[in-house]
């Protein structure tokens, strides 16, 4: 067919019948393998592969309400990171604006290429107050996550830099939410509500703060490949969806030593006990 006619076909599954009609734009990642397939109209990239994206001057503003807590710059460098890669008929002649993935843009950062600090405002609502960042975060720089909202990492991350949280909630949905360097919670929540277990491949400091563990079975809810260094904070476990009757004894935590305790446990509807022994962190649980 012609390349119009392409460009305005849509898939079955996207056939979009009425605003009740069985959700149809609920699967987020397939609306943006949908999006990437329309920018490119399955065509080779017949170009110079791997250039540089460009993103033309007033393009951040792109983002300006999808992002609102982040300045232009780094709304430039997300954009920067999310670009699609460069060679396809057509995107490298628009002088940047071609290769903008705005879909996966809203997302969040692709890649942290400097360290990045991330304020959020609740009061403000809105994207303000709660967003997610659902890519696959690369790079070499940290991330720094300060203010009263809460931000959610869905990615299989692998940035280097670690993670640090110093105000408001930060939410780790996936195993490689926080990349590949060290987790430091000076203030703050952080929420691990994973499929299996967090990984931090280095170490973890707890300062203050709390760590809520949502736990849905018996096995560790956190590996951590280095050192747990606890200097004081609180521990939550979230119960809800793991009913224990009488009591049971669950692996928490693993690590390569530990040092340090947390300043209070807690569960709603159980009594909690804590011990640190053989880099675990071991809690007795009791239904009130």
């Amino acid at each position: 067919m012609s390349l119009y006619e392409y460009a305005h076909t849509v898939t079955e599954d996207y056939t979009f019948k009425s605003a009740y009609d069985e959700h149809k734009w609920e699967d987020h990642d397939a609306n943006k393998a949908f999006y990437r397939e329309k920018m490119t109209y399955g065509l080779p990239q017949t170009g110079t592969k791997g250039l540089a994206p460009v993103v033309p001057q007033g393009a951040e503003a792109l983002l300006e309400t999808r992002q609102p807590y982040l300045t232009d710059e780094q709304r430039r460098q997300v954009l920067y990171t999310t670009s699609i890669d460069s060679g396809y008929p057509v995107l490298d002649e628009s002088k940047g604006w071609g290769r903008i993935d705005l879909v996966t843009a809203a997302d969040g950062y692709g890649a942290f290429l400097n360290n990045v600090t991330v304020d959020m405002d609740a009061s403000k609502g809105r994207f303000n107050a709660q967003d997610w960042w659902r890519n696959d975060i690369t790079g070499s720089g940290m991330l720094t996550k300060k203010g009263t909202g809460t931000l959610t990492l869905t990615g299989k991350n692998s940035y280097t830099g670690g993670t640090l949280l110093q105000a408001g909630t930060l939410v780790a949905e996936s195993a490689a939410a926080f990349g590949t360097g060290d987790l430091y919670v000076e203030n703050g929540t952080v929420v691990v509500n994973v499929d299996g277990a967090l990984t931090l491949n280095r170490n973890f400091t707890m300062d203050k703060g709390t760590l809520e563990l949502v736990v849905a079975d018996g096995n560790s809810q956190l590996n951590v490949g280095r050192k747990l260094y606890i200097d004081g904070g609180n521990l939550n476990l979230d119960l809800s969806n793991y009913k224990i009757e009488g009591s049971k004894d669950i692996t928490l935590i693993t690590a390569n030593g530990i040092t340090g305790e947390f300043d209070s446990v807690t569960a709603d509807g159980y009594n909690v006990t804590v011990t640190y022994e053989n880099g675990r962190v071991i809690a007795h649980v009791v239904a009130k």
